[in-house]
């Protein structure tokens, strides 16, 4: 999932733009850590 994916995930989860900015911003490394344990498994 790219960044661009997961915006576009909570958009159509109905989040305003500015919800939509502080989750993208609060949650970068969270998601990066989510992302790369995904990927991390065989």
């Amino acid at each position: 999932m790219t960044p661009a994916e997961f915006r576009e995930a909570l958009k159509r989860q109905g989040l305003t733009q500015g919800e939509l900015g502080r989750l993208t911003h609060s949650s970068r490394s969270m998601v990066n850590r989510w992302y790369n344990g995904v990927h991390k498994v065989p």
